[in-house]
């Protein structure tokens, strides 16, 4: 802890994302492995996660987002279906309480949570008005 020598410690913290097909379980032994495959012992570091989600999956032919497609389409917006690289409560829903959940909303990952975040309010706009004919639609009051 001198100016030009080494230091004694690091900390890396970081946001590790995993797809469907892994679950935290298998990552968190993945690591040490590999730390300890590069030369490391168990005294060298002590890996440790603060929030470990699994992934959770919607197939694309469940009835939600196919609503949601419908929803968009009827109002002459294009939707597709894919994966989204982020954690969220959808996990929570999906796999612990068995409550199909999907994930829509507006703006793009690109941005979020920076400081360069920020989502156009015709974005905001677009977003409400599928939200609004969705539910209407799943509801059956359309």
């Amino acid at each position: 802890n001198w100016p030009a020598a080494a230091p004694n410690a690091a900390v890396l913290e970081g946001v590790l994302g995993f797809l469907p097909n892994r679950d935290k379980e298998t990552v968190c032994r993945e690591m040490k492995a590999a730390l300890l495959a590069g030369g490391l012992t168990e005294q060298d570091f002590d890996l440790s996660f603060m929030y470990r989600h699994d992934c959770s999956v919607l197939a694309p032919d469940h009835l939600l987002p196919r609503a949601l497609l419908a929803a968009a389409s009827d109002l002459g917006h294009s939707l597709t279906v894919g994966g989204m690289p982020a954690s969220c409560d959808a996990w929570f829903y999906n796999n612990q309480l068995g409550i199909p959940t999907l994930v829509f909303g507006a703006g793009t990952l690109k941005v979020a949570h920076s400081i360069n975040e920020r989502i156009a309010l015709a974005d905001i706009g677009q977003c409400a008005e599928i939200l609004t004919r969705f539910v209407a639609a799943y509801c059956g009051t359309l």
